[in-house]
């Protein structure tokens, strides 16, 4: 009877011979000639994506730009025509009912005052209770501008 305390080893090489496995596919002809493509195709591909999201949101910025623009014109011929703030609010109302916008306020520049809205129930209300805190820095902005 032999000791517990005994080990009997069957093979001196592991289970998993990795070692010859990881050596095998370093110095394989294929593996060597294939990393670099996919490398390159990866690289190429990132290259890709990242151009189409910077062209995307220039492209989108550019054409809400240019749709704010034409609303402002149009409301500014719209309102040179018909001063008084019933004119104004019928053209805010028309203006809003385009595809794509949801809401459209005329803002007295000196005060914050809304003289005219989209959405009726902000009619004489200030800008800083009724947009949230993005939208009112934006309109400081704008002010300073002018």
């Amino acid at each position: 009877m032999r000791p517990k305390s005994q080990v009997f080893w069957v093979s001196n090489q592991p289970f998993c011979d990795t070692v010859n496995a990881y050596s095998t596919f370093k110095s394989s002809l294929s593996t060597k000639l294939i990393a670099p493509i996919l490398f390159i195709g990866l690289l190429i591909l990132l290259g890709f994506l990242v151009f189409f999201v910077f062209f995307a949101k220039a492209v989108v910025d550019q054409q809400a730009s240019e749709k704010a623009s034409g609303i402002a014109e149009a409301l500014i011929i719209a309102i040179e025509a018909d001063t008084d703030k019933a004119g104004a609010n019928r053209v805010i109302s028309a203006l809003a009912t385009r595809k794509n916008i949801i809401r459209l306020s005329l803002v007295e520049a000196a005060s914050g005052k809304i003289v005219a809205d989209s959405q009726q129930a902000y009619i004489g209300k200030y800008l800083d209770n009724t947009y949230n805190a993005m939208h009112s820095s934006r309109f400081g902005e704008l002010q300073k501008k002018k």
